[in-house]
């Protein structure tokens, strides 16, 4: 997956109503995949 493509997936997980849950499966991903990718963006802790 491409950095942009991320990118794009972590900055839809801070979106109003969102769910890291529901972007993680939209993108066939597994959850933990998109936390540790919040993670590593956002520095500890990554608040919504």
């Amino acid at each position: 997956m491409s950095s942009h493509s991320c990118l794009r997936l972590v900055a839809a997980t801070f979106e109003p109503g969102a769910s890291v849950s529901e972007v993680a499966r939209s993108a066939s991903l597994h959850v933990s995949q998109l936390f540790w990718w919040r993670r590593e963006l956002c520095g500890r802790p990554c608040r919504s």
